[in-house]
């Protein structure tokens, strides 16, 4: 993967609900929606980047469903309305990203990246290894048969090493989601943190 251009930056959402995420079945919708899209849009060289997450509705706080917020960069020669008729009638929210909004990295109020810690002091390259952590992810789940219904404490088992690696324990280190399929129906204030 490459760095991704940050003039050139969009963004669209696919929503999924608390029963998916609850259920598991959210990881369908990464392996059957999200996969084929991103695989079509860099097979045909629309898109040179792509990340992404899952969190709450960007354009209602009383949504109470997740949605998959997936940004990609627009490929150097590709007019922006050529990645748009390309996306799925799934895809939703669809819009550019303002340089700014993406000039630095932000979880929650305080936490983000400094990137004077890396040698090219870019941006940039931060962005590029979030996105190798999606393509990473991607990989992982479309190398399992496709009519596998995979259990989440097998995604556990792969995690535990991603984790494991710099010994951190199931949960974000920074927004402090805990690595649980039930995590949307979990109260806030509910959830403990070591």
């Amino acid at each position: 993967m490459q760095n991704p251009n940050l003039d050139r930056m969009w963004e669209t959402f696919i929503r999924t609900s608390t029963i998916d995420v609850f259920s598991g079945k959210h990881l369908d919708i990464i392996r059957f929606k999200i996969y084929p899209m991103i695989q079509n849009l860099t097979r045909e060289k629309v898109i040179d980047w792509y990340c992404f997450l899952i969190h709450r509705n960007p354009k209602d706080e009383n949504d109470p469903n997740p949605y998959f917020h997936i940004r990609v960069s627009i490929a150097k020669n590709v007019d922006h309305q050529v990645f748009c008729k390309s996306l799925p009638n799934y895809c939703l929210f669809t819009q550019p990203i303002k340089r700014e909004a993406v000039s630095t990295i932000r979880i929650g109020e305080n936490v983000y990246f400094d990137t004077s810690l890396f040698k090219t002091k870019k941006i940039e390259d931060v962005w590029r290894i979030i996105g190798e952590q999606s393509e990473w992810l991607l990989k992982m789940l479309n190398a399992h048969k496709e009519n596998a219904d995979i259990p989440f404490e097998h995604i556990k088992a792969f995690y535990h090493y991603y984790f494991n690696m710099i010994n951190l324990h199931c949960c974000c280190p920074n927004c402090k989601n805990v690595f649980r399929p039930d995590f949307y129906l979990i109260p806030w204030n509910a959830i403990r943190f070591p």
